[in-house]
């Protein structure tokens, strides 16, 4: 009886771990968006924006959106992205800027003027 409950122990953890979605992985991230509506006091944010989304379109380009605070919907840019281990980085076309985010299972994080932003998986 012991040897079965630990069976199940044991079976039970391998499934729970299974599920866990790698989002390092960028066919993962495909059709996924990813959305910040925290600004964590960021007053540029807090007064233009009610969110921000990364929508990733396909496994190399990502759009950002915005609900902004006139009630619309906008798409503010589109950029390629590339992911080495938990890093992801966008690279914006005809830009030498490039935005970075790091990835922690459902959630990025990212800097903005100062303020680290938190992009939960919608």
């Amino acid at each position: 009886m012991k040897k079965f409950f630990y069976l199940s122990v044991v079976l039970v953890s391998i499934m729970f771990v299974s599920c866990v979605v790698d989002f390092t992985n960028p066919q993962m991230l495909s059709g996924t968006t990813w959305r910040c509506n925290d600004f964590k006091g960021n007053q540029f944010l807090i007064t233009h924006y009610d969110y921000l989304d990364l929508r990733f379109i396909n496994t190399t380009n990502v759009e950002s959106w915005a609900k902004i605070k006139d009630g619309n919907v906008e798409k503010l840019t589109s950029a390629s992205y590339t992911i080495q281990n938990k890093i992801l980085r966008l690279h914006y076309e005809g830009q030498a800027k490039e935005d970075t985010l790091t990835i922690d299972k459902t959630t990025m994080n990212s800097v903005y003027d100062g303020t680290v932003l938190q992009l939960i998986k919608q």
